[in-house]
């Protein structure tokens, strides 16, 4: 699931640094790890934003279908 949604995320545009900070996979180096104190949560909420759009898209072109 983690890498299917990784790799839909891609596709729906957002940037791989947004994509691992969204699955925690931000703080991989020793300077990240211990001094950067910042949430990102502005960019997190900018990649769900994205991320909700292009659910919502797939969803509506496949109303209809089933």
């Amino acid at each position: 699931m983690r890498r299917t949604c990784k790799t839909l995320m891609g596709k729906a545009g957002i940037s791989k640094v947004d994509r691992d900070i969204l699955q925690q996979h931000d703080k991989e180096d020793i300077s990240t790890l211990h001094y950067d104190r910042y949430d990102y949560m502005k960019e997190k909420r900018i990649a769900m934003d994205i991320w909700k759009k292009y659910l919502c898209e797939i969803l509506e072109v496949n109303k209809g279908k089933n």
